[in-house]
């Protein structure tokens, strides 16, 4: 087959634009960074061979040499500096005055950096938490919220490269700097939103922290207050997704007869949080996403849940949320899950507020399934009113069989 040379101008364009639309870099810089690696391949390629050995090295796990590729090099020059700074900061007592623009470009290079470069780059100069450490220091210490700022959103874009990092930063001090030095009420300023964002994902990983964190800290006093937990309610009736997430995060550390969450819920007008939560279930229905679900599941199993539910969901977002749970019940194969659902559907159907159709449809569909348990199968068949499983069985086709006075009888014959 004929394949028409292509113009090296055309070659040319054609790069930058797949450089262009890979990146989304200014076409400047893809036509400079093009036009870079054309060259550097021209001085030590001879053959096309080569050039096939460079292309397959791009699937090798262990491509960049993290002591020397740019990325390294950058991280290491930026927590050198930041890291001196904070350093001199300490020696004088904080009186030291810097360049506040030179500060916030280095730790803002430095979270593009962590959000750009390959994470085991990253990982490997954060390992010790020693930097880390050093930024929480610098946001508990530091006056100007420009450069706390900066800070919250560094530490949030680390915390997004590790689970073992987000629970060091549990485990440290900086819960109760986020709760003591910002004040969490509406309208936030950038450095209280860039803080709630920090704070939720400190409590996204499912893991408890110390027990000194739900009780009193070494300060002698409870820093996740009802009137704290109050104003993140408040935030979340105006549509701030942060304190929701902090809500639902926080809730999944404690029982659902202990829930600081819910005793909030049940003494505040909380149905636009209800109908907020629904929202959120209903676009991350994930496997991975479990603390949302977990909150519904304790507001209805919940002493004296008839109320509670009834003070935070509208009769048509339950049965909205009906349907949304009818949905994950055939989507998920995590046990817990499934184990709450069924609990919520048994709530649900005493309750007899919204129509069941969804939940017994999804529940004849569900017990069909050959990779369940049989008390899981036992338990969902509970639910279902005996006439529609009845139903479902007429209904199943009936596998022919043989007959066994037949069979006799052609033995006897033979």
């Amino acid at each position: 087959m004929y394949n028409p040379v292509r113009k090296p101008k055309d070659l040319a364009r054609s790069l930058v634009d797949i450089a262009r639309e890979e990146t989304d870099a200014p076409i400047k810089a893809c036509s400079t960074t093009v036009n870079l690696i054309l060259i550097r391949l021209m001085k030590v390629v001879t053959s096309i061979d080569e050039l096939r050995n460079i292309q397959r090295a791009f699937h090798s796990d262990h491509l960049l040499d993290w002591h020397e590729c740019f990325d390294s090099k950058v991280l290491g020059n930026i927590i050198a500096h930041v890291s001196e700074n904070i350093d001199d900061k300490e020696q004088h007592n904080w009186t030291l005055q810097d360049d506040e623009d030179e500060l916030i470009e280095l730790i803002d290079k430095f979270t593009s950096v962590m959000v750009k470069a390959d994470e085991r780059v990253v990982l490997r100069h954060l390992s010790n938490f020693e930097f880390l450490k050093k930024l929480v220091v610098l946001y508990e210490v530091e006056q100007r919220s420009s450069v706390r700022n900066a800070v919250a959103k560094a530490l949030s874009a680390a915390c997004k490269l590790s689970r073992k990092i987000t629970f060091e930063m549990l485990c440290s001090n900086l819960p109760v700097i986020l709760v003591q030095t910002n004040a969490f009420k509406p309208p936030l300023s950038k450095l209280e939103n860039s803080s709630l964002r920090l704070l939720q994902t400190l409590y996204s990983t499912n893991e408890k922290p110390p027990q000194s964190h739900n009780g009193k800290f070494k300060l002698g006093r409870y820093y996740f207050t009802p009137d704290f937990l109050e104003r993140m309610l408040e935030l979340v009736k105006t549509g701030d997704q942060n304190a929701l997430l902090f809500m639902v995060n926080y809730n999944y550390q404690f029982d659902e007869d202990a829930s600081p969450v819910l005793d909030i819920l049940r003494s505040h007008d909380s149905l636009s949080f209800g109908h907020t939560l629904i929202k959120h279930l209903s676009k991350n229905k994930n496997d991975e996403d479990i603390s949302t679900l977990k909150l519904i599941y304790d507001i209805y199993v919940a002493p004296n849940n008839r109320e509670l539910i009834s003070s935070i969901f509208y009769t048509n977002d339950l049965q909205v949320l009906a349907v949304i749970l009818s949905q994950i019940l055939l989507e998920t194969n995590v046990p817990r899950k499934i184990t709450m659902i069924l609990e919520i559907f048994e709530e649900i159907i005493r309750e007899e507020k919204v129509s069941n159709e969804s939940i017994f449809s999804s529940l004849r569909t569900f017990i069909k399934s050959d990779s369940l348990e049989e008390s899981v199968i036992l338990k969902a068949q509970s639910l279902v009113p005996p006439e529609l499983l009845l139903d479902e069985l007429m209904n199943e086709p009936v596998e022919p069989f043989d007959d066994p006075l037949e069979q006799s009888e052609s033995t006897e014959a033979t």
